[in-house]
Order: structure tokens, then sequence, then C-alpha cells
């Protein structure tokens, strides 16, 4: 079982590591002549692609903070509202020992 685990791990890791790898250190792949820039990621991080890269990062955090938000809101009209009726079974089990005790009594 080790083994499959270890085969899906290269099968999925390896590539994505080349890939990586590729964007800092192309002669590595035989793809340029530099061991080790930064060139390909400031080319990337910069005009349009920056633009969306900020703009992604603005909506996911807005819909991560409405998200967390909501569903503490959820949670407490929750808790509430099993409160409320955990309450009413209490009160009716109180009623009904009260009869019991009162009829035996």
């Amino acid at each position: 079982m080790p083994a499959f685990w270890i085969l899906l791990a290269v099968i999925i890791l390896a590539p994505c590591a080349c890939f990586l790898l590729l964007a800092v250190s192309p002669r590595l792949f035989g793809q340029g002549s530099q061991w080790f820039t930064l060139a390909y990621l400031r080319q990337s991080l910069t005009g349009a692609t920056a633009v969306a890269i900020t703009n992604s990062l603005w909506v996911s955090s807005s819909a991560a903070v409405i998200g967390i938000l909501l569903g503490f809101v959820v949670l407490v009209f929750l808790v509430s509202v099993f409160k409320i009726i955990h309450g009413l079974f209490r009160i009716r089990r109180i009623k009904r020992i009260k009869r019991e005790l009162d009829r035996h009594g």
C-alpha cells in the first residue's frame, strides 16, 4: 500500500516540481542560459496579470470574510433556537413530573 502512495506522489508532485523549477532555473531543462533567474516571475507579476491577481485576492478575501460572518450569524441563530427548544422541552418535563408527583403525593 505505501508503494501506491509513493507512486501517486511521484506522478503528481514530480511534474509540479519540474514546472516550478523551470520558472527559476531554465538551464536545468535546456530552455535558457541562466541557472537562476526571476525574470519570468517578474514578467508574470506585472501589467494585466498583476491587476488580475490583485482583483482575485480582493474578491476571495471579501468572500471569505462574508462567509465567516454569515456562518457566525447562522451559528448564533441555531444556538438560540435550540436553547429555546431545549427550554420548552425542559418546562414540559418539569410540568409532567409535577403532575405525577401531585397524583402520587
